[in-house]
């Protein structure tokens, strides 16, 4: 019964990644999973949307065919955002700068199409090759002037091996891959696009975090991006915890231009960004038949990234805008019961956030961090073999630990005002 949120975690983790499935009984899986949601106020973020409508399909599976084993997982959605301003981009890489902004507020509609698969081969009991294929197509598209239309796709592929020892398993994989974007822009009513009189309806590329030019002459920006990393993963037992730990480490170049590469005016970027990313998760379950199950997790991301811009430096090796962010999570789960009539869960959830952006042209340096408490109460009605009652309270609170800004006076522009100052709580000017 996978419907538990300790199983059902665990497998998650497992489907794509036959290092963790070397020790494990798992002969099997399906699910299909279709979801509605909804958000709406004005509570949020200066490029966030007032409201949002997201519809969702998810298809997940497993199987072991004699030496093969083989997973998968299948996403779509569909989303929807009404009021959003200062965001013509398609907010896949939101850390990254060098996107077009404008003030007007407007609907937007976006789709997004995910195929992640895994093969793995036991050529030998302990070397057992593997390949994961990550396949992801988007495309955004605004409805009131400047329209946004974005399109990208993105490639990686992860080959790896699994090493089995006595008493543990340690995978090791390589990450290669790419991605194309084109976004454009485009004004159905002249009047907007060439008069003054609608400042709202002017568009402005963004930078940095602050750096930004008015009406750039180009709507059209073509994104060459690449990806290459290594990454770990380990299966021990520890006294009578199971163990499964994953360490990833990834680079991501990201270049643009206004022309594509297959046009004879293609120069070369005009501006790039490049980002670190170091993420980990370490699980822990312990079983104890009905006397309690018990899942301890915790997991974190730090990304630091940097850009070079000819547009504002006048170089690609020359430093402007720097960003960083941290998040770490830390979770507790413990199940009683499952196999009576009535399972009650227990858990409690942790997590931190930290973000800095400067822009060094506009000496701009914004910091922001939040924590987050969940507990969470579940009980589970177990009515016949195949059916399962599952009845969750789970409030939480959101905690700022820290927002402030700096900046120059002299640098007041329409994205610090409209993005950075409707972002922050606490404004520091410099002195």
């Amino acid at each position: 019964m996978y419907s538990y949120t300790i199983d059902h975690h665990l497998v998650e983790r497992s489907l794509l990644r036959p290092a963790f499935l070397q020790r494990d009984s798992l002969m099997s899986y399906g699910d299909v999973r279709v979801a509605y949601q909804m958000n709406k106020g004005g509570f949020r973020k200066a490029q966030q949307a007032y409201n949002g409508v997201i519809t969702s399909f998810q298809a997940n599976g497993f199987n072991r065919l004699g030496k093969f084993l083989l997973g998968a997982k299948f996403a779509f959605n569909s989303i929807r955002e009404d009021s959003l301003a200062n965001s013509l981009r398609s907010g896949l890489e939101d850390l990254s700068p060098y996107y077009p902004y404008a003030n007007k507020s407007g609907d937007y509609q976006r789709q997004n199409y995910q195929l992640n698969a895994s093969l793995g081969y036991e050529l030998a009991h302990s070397v057992q090759p593997f390949l994961q294929v990550d396949y992801h197509r988007h495309w955004s598209a605004g409805t009131v002037d400047p329209r946004l239309k974005s399109n990208r796709f993105t490639l990686k592929v992860k080959p790896g091996v699994t090493l089995n020892f006595p008493k543990s398993t340690l995978g090791l994989y390589g990450i290669i891959g790419r991605a194309d974007e084109n976004v454009s822009l485009l004004y159905k009513n002249m009047d907007f696009q060439s008069s003054n009189l609608y400042p709202d309806r002017m568009y402005y590329m963004n930078y940095g975090y602050g750096t930004a030019r008015q009406k750039d002459t180009t709507r059209v920006n073509f994104k060459y991006d690449n990806y290459k990393g290594v990454g770990i993963q380990y299966l021990k037992k520890l006294y009578s915890w199971h163990t499964k730990t994953e360490i990833e480490y990834q680079q991501y170049h990201n270049t643009n231009q206004n022309y594509s590469k297959k046009s004879v005016l293609y120069s070369g970027p005009l501006a790039i960004y490049d980002q670190s990313t170091i993420k980990f998760f370490v699980d822990a379950v312990k079983y104890n038949g009905d006397q309690g199950q018990q899942l301890l997790i915790f997991d974190g991301e730090y990304n630091k990234g940097v850009d070079g811009n000819k547009l504002t430096t006048g170089s690609l090796n020359k430093v402007n805008y720097k960003v960083s962010t941290l998040s770490l999570t830390g979770q507790y789960v413990k199940l009683w019961h499952r196999h009576h009539q009535l399972a009650k869960e227990l858990g409690f959830l942790v997590t931190y956030y930290t973000e800095n952006r400067k822009d060094l042209l506009q000496a701009i340096d914004f910091e922001v961090g939040q924590m987050r408490v969940e507990p969470s109460l579940r009980l589970y009605l177990q009515k016949s073999n195949t059916k399962l009652i599952q009845f969750a309270f789970a409030p939480y609170a959101t905690i700022p630990t820290e927002t402030t800004l700096e900046y120059s006076p002299l640098s007041i522009n329409t994205f610090i005002q409209n993005v950075v100052f409707g972002t922050i709580t606490i404004i520091r000017p410099n002195t």
